[in-house]
């Protein structure tokens, strides 16, 4: 067996997965083999995480982080991945406020808000509010609704600021 592959060899089910065909569309996200990939895991990798974070948000946030960048072979995950990161401030909301499960993703943020949990001054609210209504779209749209990768990484890149916000480690 040789580590050399000729192009156009079928691997099988060995072969790497191919990027999405609407990467291409994208700039930045489109050049060699798999940069896209590396450059999507370079941005992930730039959004504020704490190790206060409770489990639940922080396993919620690692998850959308992998999501947008697998969005680049499976477009999809673009909005999964914001989603998930979506759910993730809930989840810290609720654990932060002491909330139950009763009180409105759209009434924790109105609490966490009047308390000044939420990031400093110059961070707009209203893309957590924005994006609380994605949620809402996705858990009660009728199909899966696809976003760019800018729409995906704003909405994620909020989420982690808003969670990093409520767990702060200063």
């Amino acid at each position: 067996m040789s580590l050399w592959t000729p192009d156009g060899a079928d691997l099988g089910d060995g072969a790497p997965p191919k990027p999405d065909p609407r990467m291409i569309n994208f700039a930045g996200l489109n050049g060699p083999a798999h940069a896209g990939f590396h450059e999507l895991r370079r941005q992930a990798s730039a959004w504020p995480t704490t190790d206060s974070t409770p489990q639940g948000a922080a396993e919620l946030l690692a998850a959308s982080r992998d999501l947008f960048v697998q969005g680049y072979y499976a477009y999809a995950l673009f909005a999964v991945g914001g989603t998930w990161s979506i759910f993730a401030v809930e989840v810290a909301l609720r654990a932060k406020l002491g909330a139950d499960e009763k009180k409105s993703f759209a009434e924790l943020v109105k609490t966490a808000e009047k308390q000044n949990l939420l990031p400093n001054a110059g961070w707009e609210n209203e893309r957590l509010d924005a994006g609380r209504k994605l949620r809402n779209n996705t858990v009660h749209g009728t199909g899966q609704e696809l976003w760019t990768p800018a729409m995906s990484r704003t909405v994620i890149g909020a989420s982690h600021e808003a969670v990093a916000a409520l767990f702060s480690e200063k």
